[in-house]
């Protein structure tokens, strides 16, 4: 009977949770996940792009950035096969510290930009629209 209970008890409040449109926390969202082999050992790595302070909402104004997004602070992880996060860099401090805004989620293509043999990438951000 007391198992019974808890079933109905978890369902029911699932089933709130789905109704009040509850989701998973903004705040660490990815909005890039890779699989690459980042070091030539054959191995494939996982490059992470995570929101890890924002906020995700709709922004109804006219202009480059009318419609849902992610605003806030970025990070991107390095994480070995296993799990274990080899290296984190903090993506707004390339952009000079400004709060970054990505529309919708996105593939990185890596490409040997420089010929030094080692897998590179770029992110950018939307400048202005002005001539």
């Amino acid at each position: 009977m007391k198992q019974k209970f808890i079933a109905i008890a978890f369902m029911f409040i699932v089933s709130l949770l789905i109704l009040s449109g509850c989701h998973k926390d903004d705040t660490a969202m990815i909005v890039s996940e890779n699989s690459v082999d980042i070091n030539g050992n054959g191995k494939n790595e996982t490059l992470v792009v995570r929101m890890v302070d924002g906020k995700y909402y709709e922004d109804k104004e006219p202009g480059p950035y009318m419609g849902w997004k992610w605003e806030g602070t970025y990070i991107i992880e390095l994480i070995d096969p296993k799990g274990k996060i080899i290296s984190t860099f903090n993506l707004n401090e390339a952009f000079s510290n400004h709060t970054m805004i990505f529309m919708k989620t996105f593939d990185i293509q890596f490409r040997d930009y420089n010929n030094d043999g080692k897998a590179d990438f770029t992110i950018g951000q939307y400048a202005s629209s002005n001539g």
